[in-house]
């Protein structure tokens, strides 16, 4: 958590009177993404930890939430397979995104298994089925509706 303090130091003088201290806390607004201080790469893992299929299986960190259906795990765009949720702008894109924080928040460990069938994804996104929290994330986002 960041944080700024200030204080009003006591003065210890036979002349001068003791003040008290004062502490004021500023918190960080709740839309500031907090990202790891060292950003770990993605761990490639052999088949069978977790992943199926011959495309890509990584392990890392959620360092941002763009939506409902999309995060960043170690700066690499993620786009939950055949998942689709509200985009900036449309209606309960804010409810759709505050829930993805809800269930997988910033910073939670992540394995994502690319999909077979699309890998190189679009617009520079790996897209595959992502696991948190001991949840099947695309799964989860189905059933919720």
């Amino acid at each position: 958590m960041i944080f700024a303090a200030t204080a009003v130091s006591q003065l210890s003088s036979d002349d001068k009177k003791e003040e008290p201290v004062e502490i004021n806390f500023i918190e960080p607004p709740k839309e500031v993404e907090i990202i790891p201080e060292e950003i770990i790469p993605p761990r490639v893992f052999p088949v069978g930890k977790g992943c199926s299929g011959d495309a890509r299986c990584i392990e890392g960190f959620v360092t941002r939430i763009i939506d409902g259906d999309t995060i960043e795990v170690d700066g690499q765009s993620i786009r939950f397979a055949l998942v689709d949720t509200p985009e900036y702008g449309d209606y309960d894109y804010t409810q759709a995104r505050s829930y993805m924080a809800t269930i997988c928040p910033l910073g939670s460990s992540v394995l994502v298994d690319e999909d077979d069938l699309q890998t190189g994804g679009s617009y520079g996104r790996m897209i595959g089925v992502i696991y948190c929290n001991n949840l099947n994330l695309n799964e989860e986002i189905l059933e919720v509706g």
